[in-house]
């Protein structure tokens, strides 16, 4: 339960709505959560892992295998996946196999949920659940097919859409979320994995209603038998579902119906609970949460609002006031208990007009948060030029651009706002971060430059926009780079390899003064020997001299290891312990497609030596009509 923000005697309106809100919600779980319009019918764990192919709803309620859930029986756990088949979402299984393998390592202790690489470095270690907290209480499985009626009278299922519209509350009833994302093939040949799930309209809105529920909860991927990972949660405001993929153009007024229900019972919980500070960053990250919807951000109309002035006379002060009163703030210097000031909070809002306001009154264009945020994915020293930058917001960056702030401002980890831009995918901030003469070779504290940082979130589109605006980056250790996080993909290996990036170099973060890695991933081997795993230490243990497909299966990016493969990486090469590509997989317990791959690979008598040839005819139109 977060810490309650209201301890004294509450001075804001907003403070008085809060602990009038916290008085009247004795249960704020259940009083704000999503209501549901269909029964949650899920399947027992023991009777799933006993299925060859899922099946559907009807037929497994005639088998008397289905149970309505209740939280008296145990704990459920939500399926989030991509399916395989038009008619049927694993028409063979494998998909499935998976998820019982992986949940019988889990139940065993065979494997374990680790941490994301990324978090482990920027905020240490997270716990997961383990072996015999997952054996402590019966486990019950939501599955789409199983748990949705499937079966249609006249082209017309109204159960169906209720049990569409209830998954928000499904979500929030379930203890564990699980993102179901094996590198598999569909039925059309495409291999779906991670980077494709995210890709999903459907995808995105269910992982969104986990990230905004209002119950606790774990949620975490799972790629392989023995590849289980914590999903970072605070990143969700990057994958907006209204720009996701929608094989139904109609559904996304569904989707913007089930995004405004989250957020106003989101909002409404945090006041319940005291957590303004999660109130503020949900209220203002509505613009990107919403964007591709058609629908107005949610305001919660806190009582009190008495405005001095007209808002057809001067919206600029009419916005700024009503600003101020929604987010609790009585002047503009003002710093709240997480260290952010109204600026802060206008920059990833957006709003050009409260920006300009708080400038205008003297607000500091260099203004920054002032402690380490885990909650908004933010390090201390922050500037609000790099939030402009990360959240895509533009606008609100040239004003303070105009405004003389200092676009290489650096974080507590030296990260500047144009690496927040390469991270965050936004071409156009680093355009503007450019013209306003930011500096393209500043390293972070791990001495990543923002190209380098922009591949390690695999931003492809920020990616291709660093190789053109600003030539000659090195590419020595991209791929190693857009692989070692766990975000790198098949389009991202794919572009560095039309650049001319070796596919077989071997990772020597020492020999190119990379030296922040170098130390880090030292210390964590060392970590690794004595015993304290975990995916990044494992990776770490195997790094020097390991190649971009040794990367990828460490890092369990499993579709790009099939692209670099295809590419003509050599299975020949050992790193320093060793080891070959076959050898990290089959100890990894990759899937059986990424072994059988390797397997099959040519001998390195059959390599000549590097070509990007078979790359050549990649096709950029996309991602550069986009970009520019």
């Amino acid at each position: 339960m977060a810490q309650s923000c209201l301890a004294g005697k509450p001075r804001t309106a907003l403070e008085l709505y809060a602990a009038a809100v916290q008085k009247h919600a004795h249960n704020a779980q259940s009083a704000f959560s999503p209501p549901g319009f269909f029964p949650m019918y899920t399947v027992p764990l023991e009777a799933l892992m006993r299925m060859s192919k899922v099946r559907p709803l009807e037929q497994l309620k005639a088998e008397g295998i289905i149970v309505v859930f209740n939280e008296s029986l145990g704990k459920a756990i939500f399926i989030s996946h991509q399916w395989r088949g038009r008619g049927h979402p694993d028409p063979d299984g494998r998909q499935l196999h998976v998820l019982q393998m992986a949940f019988k390592n889990l139940l065993s202790g065979a494997s374990s949920i680790s941490t994301p690489i990324i978090t482990e470095i920027v905020f240490g270690s997270v716990r997961a659940p383990s072996a015999a907290e997952l054996r402590d209480t019966p486990l019950f499985v939501w599955y789409d097919y199983c748990s949705c009626p499937q079966e249609c009278l006249d082209g017309v299922n109204s159960d169906q859409l209720s049990a569409i519209n209830s998954i928000p509350s499904y979500v929030a009833r379930c203890e564990y979320f699980v993102i179901l994302c094996p590198a598999q093939e569909d039925e059309s040949q495409q291999i779906l994995s991670a980077k494709t799930y995210t890709e999903r309209a459907w995808c995105r809105a269910e992982r969104a209603a986990r990230e905004l529920a209002c119950s606790s909860g774990v949620t975490f991927a799972v790629e392989s038998p023995t590849h289980q990972t914590l999903v970072n949660q605070q990143l969700g405001f990057l994958l907006p579902p209204g720009e996701g993929q929608l094989t139904v153009d109609e559904d996304r007024q569904k989707l913007a119906s089930i995004m405004v229900q989250l957020i106003w019972n989101k909002l409404s919980h945090c006041l319940a609970q005291g957590d303004l500070h999660m109130y503020r960053l949900i209220l203002n990250q509505q613009e990107g949460r919403l964007r591709g919807l058609n629908t107005d951000p949610i305001d919660l109309a806190i009582p009190g609002f008495e405005p001095e002035v007209d808002p057809d006379e001067d919206p600029e002060e009419f916005m700024l006031s009503n600003f101020m009163h929604q987010n609790g703030f009585q002047h503009i210097s003002q710093r709240d208990a997480a260290g952010w000031t109204p600026l802060c909070y206008a920059a990833i809002n957006g709003s050009t007009l409260i920006v300009s306001a708080l400038l205008m009154r003297k607000a500091d264009p260099n203004d920054k948060i002032t402690k380490k945020d885990p909650q908004a994915f933010a390090q201390k020293d922050t500037s609000v030029v790099s939030l402009c930058a990360w959240y895509n917001r533009n606008e609100a960056l040239k004003l303070l651009l105009a405004a003389r702030a200092h676009p290489d401002a650096q974080s507590a980890l030296k990260q500047t706002a144009l690496e927040w831009a390469c991270c965050g995918n936004n071409v156009e901030g680093i355009r503007l971060l450019l013209d306003a003469r930011a500096d393209h070779s500043i390293q972070n504290v791990m001495g990543c430059t923002p190209f380098q940082a922009g591949c390690c979130m695999g931003s492809v589109k920020s990616m291709e926009a660093m190789l053109r605006l600003t030539p000659g980056q090195k590419l020595e250790h991209g791929l190693h780079f857009s692989l070692m996080l766990g975000e790198g993909s098949s389009q991202a290996v794919s572009m560095l390899l039309q650049a001319r990036a070796d596919v077989n170099e071997k990772c020597d973060f020492f020999r190119t003064k990379t030296y922040g890695w170098w130390t880090l991933l030292r210390a964590l081997s060392l970590a690794h020997s004595t015993g304290f795993s975990s995916k990044l230490r494992k990776l770490a243990y195997h790094h020097r001299g390991a190649t971009p497909l040794m990367f990828s299966i460490l890092a369990g990016t499993f579709d790009a290891t099939h692209a670099l493969l295809q590419a003509g990486a050599n299975t020949d090469l050992k790193n320093c312990r060793g080891k070959q590509p076959l050898d990290l997989a089959e100890e990894l317990g990759a899937g059986p497609e990424l072994l059988k791959a390797l397997r099959q690979a040519p001998s390195s008598q059959d390599h000549q030596g590097h070509s990007c040839h078979q790359f050549e005819a990649f096709d950029f139109g996309p991602i550069i009509s986009e970009a520019f």
